[in-house]
């Protein structure tokens, strides 16, 4: 069988301009899918239904299973999105009777250079030419590695700061981005206790660490006081 001949033109290949990246994520898929995988199926099919009904044109979206990365140039954008996303998934919460089908996400910002693949002149290569829908889905650049590890230091339901973004932001200047207001934060807190209360009544049955609740309950507590 012949060997394709793969071969990239780097002298076409575009700068990269800064722009906020946010992760967002479902917490604890890995347990949930030992658990059901139709459930935590669902859980993600909401989550991307949420994604789309709070993108705008100023926002692009890279979609990978249980999570996303949400790119754009605008710090008002960004935070328009964040805040109809959060608001959107937290009623979900809410709102939903059973325990069992509750879930939680959070996720991490950070601002610096990053590329996208529609932006790579197909002149940079000829396996480009195609697939342009797979070209579409590529989105490289250092803020996508510092949301991704951001993730982890984030709240549920919350939205963690890397500290470049921290430096080149006024709305997202703190450790922690709060999105909610008063009273919805209140309403958030009570449905995250609740949900807490279920996961220390059955973690062995979800696989969900003891330490790793109280852990999440302790983050959820001061980001919502």
């Amino acid at each position: 069988m012949p060997m394709a001949n793969i071969y990239f033109n780097d002298a076409d290949f575009p700068d990269m301009k800064n722009e906020y990246v946010l992760w967002v994520d479902i917490m604890g898929t890995k347990s949930c899918m030992g658990s059901s995988v139709r459930t935590s199926s669902i859980f993600i099919c909401k989550l991307h239904a949420a994604i789309i009904e709070a993108k705008t044109a100023s926002i692009s979206v890279y979609p990978m299973m249980d999570g996303a990365y949400i790119v754009s140039e605008s710090e008002d954008a960004m935070k328009k999105f964040i805040n109809k996303l959060f608001y959107s998934l937290s009623d979900v919460l809410i709102n939903e009777n059973v325990d069992y089908h509750k879930f939680l996400i959070k996720g991490a910002i950070a601002y610096g250079p990053v590329i996208h693949g529609k932006d790579i002149p197909r002149s940079c290569s000829a396996s480009f030419t195609k697939d342009q829908d797979y070209v579409d889905n590529i989105l490289l650049g250092l803020p996508m590695i510092q949301a991704s590890k951001g993730e982890k230091m984030a709240p549920p339901f919350g939205i963690y700061c890397d500290e470049s973004v921290r430096i080149a932001s006024k709305e997202f200047a703190h450790r922690w981005y709060k999105w909610f207001s008063p009273s919805k934060g209140k309403s958030v807190k009570s449905a995250i206790k609740k949900y807490f209360e279920y996961s220390k009544a059955h973690y062995y049955e979800i696989d969900y660490p003891l330490e790793k609740i109280n852990e999440h309950m302790e983050k959820a507590e001061q980001y919502f006081s």
